[in-house]
């Protein structure tokens, strides 16, 4: 039991620290305006964006189901290059979220 336990905070302590580690790979920064479409989503009007959003008509935006389920989802930067702040985009509140029928948070893959 006493091996089992070593192991299993052994594996949590790698996964933190992978969790730390930059999530884009040997990505480079667009130009400031390439995609107005772009959109992050956050609890304040001045916080960063938790999750991110892509502008599909004039009122309506998509993101992973995981992010809609958020209360907090307050309001999106639309166009906005900076991942928190006011420095560009245009904010609104958001006032409406629907998700997938078939959304299960559950499931660690999309339904098939």
């Amino acid at each position: 039991m006493v091996k089992f336990l070593a192991l299993a905070t052994v594996a949590a302590s790698a996964v933190a620290q992978i969790s730390q580690s930059p999530q884009v790979v040997d990505g480079a920064e667009v130009p400031v305006g390439k995609y107005p479409y772009v959109t992050g989503l956050r609890r304040t009007e001045t916080g960063s964006s938790n999750c991110i959003a892509s502008l599909v008509a004039p009122k309506i935006l998509v993101t992973a189901a995981h992010c809609s389920s958020f209360a907090w989802t307050m309001f999106a930067s639309i166009g906005s290059h900076y991942f928190d702040g006011t420095k560009d985009g245009e904010l609104i509140k958001i006032v409406k979220r629907t998700q997938h029928p078939k959304y299960n948070p559950c499931q660690s893959r999309a339904p098939t």
